[in-house]
């Protein structure tokens, strides 16, 4: 018995055949339970970098529109604290008509609305202070009139709209009275009146 066994010898070709065969046997096994679950893994991760990826793109373009509109703010903050303290020191009338004209200008060109007119009315003692009015006839946008309104009601304590028609003509119009309140001084009354007491 042990002869026959002796008897069955390999050639080397068919060893090296066992040998490979084992390692294609190993090789799957190996891709299988290992390699293919990992590259799987690995292209749910890439999958994932791309989505991750572009959430931070929103997020970076977000931002910058926040800082943007930040900017934004902080340069209508400055105009309206620079147009608020013009009216109040302002030391006679027609210069503080035409700050509150400016300030109307600058509002309807902040908001993208075209000036159709703007006339000055006459200025107005009310309660011991002196009102400047300009009425202002703007057309553009109906949100962005809207926003030029609340520009507008922000300078509440200052400057405010006393009426407005919005109306459709060749496009949305809005025709808007603005007050300014100025409290002039003992000096600048004294000018005003040409020095008469």
């Amino acid at each position: 018995m042990f002869t026959k066994l002796k008897e069955i010898k390999l050639k080397k070709s068919e060893k090296r055949a066992i040998k490979l065969g084992l390692i294609v046997v190993v090789f799957v096994i190996l891709f299988n339970l290992v390699i293919y679950p990992l590259y799987q893994s690995y292209n749910q991760l890439k999958t994932q970098k791309i989505k991750y990826t572009k959430n931070l793109i929103e997020i970076e373009k977000k931002i910058k529109e926040a800082k943007s509109m930040l900017k934004q703010a902080n340069t209508l903050k400055k105009k309206y604290e620079s147009s608020k303290s013009k009216l109040i020191q302002s030391k006679n009338i027609e210069l503080a008509q035409v700050f509150l004209e400016e300030t109307i200008t600058d509002y309807a060109k902040d908001r993208n609305l075209n000036i159709v007119r703007i006339y000055k009315e006459r200025a107005k003692d009310e309660n011991g202070l002196k009102v400047v009015k300009a009425r202002v006839t703007v057309k553009g946008e109906y949100p962005d009139i809207i926003d030029f309104l609340n520009d507008i009601e922000r300078d509440e304590h200052y400057l405010y709209a006393e009426s407005v028609i919005i109306r459709y003509y060749r496009g949305i119009e809005a025709v808007v009275s603005v007050k300014g309140i100025i409290q002039l001084t003992e000096d600048s009354k004294d000018k005003q009146s040409g020095g008469k007491k």
